[in-house]
């Protein structure tokens, strides 16, 4: 079976939310509003960066994890915005 995964990173690369996700489109839904509201935390600046995720990464996986292949990745480091 294909799982998709969504995997939350802080800045020093530690995975701290992983979560798993049977469909590319709900994935993907996920991913993206996750993105969003990362960036309008960090635009805001109102709460500390180590309480968010610095990067984001969609990933699909069968069960057995004999094969990984990246879908999307958002970082803030990648956007230049730390």
């Amino acid at each position: 079976m294909t799982y998709f995964e969504i995997r939350c990173f802080k800045d020093n690369e530690y995975c701290f939310k992983n979560l798993e996700i049977t469909t590319f489109k709900k994935a993907k839904e996920i991913f993206d509003r996750m993105v969003l509201q990362i960036k309008m935390l960090h635009a805001k600046k109102e709460i500390s960066s180590d309480v968010y995720a610095h990067k984001i990464q969609l990933v699909e996986r069968n069960n057995n994890m004999t094969w990984l292949i990246e879908h999307d990745i958002f970082s803030l480091k990648k956007e230049g915005t730390l």
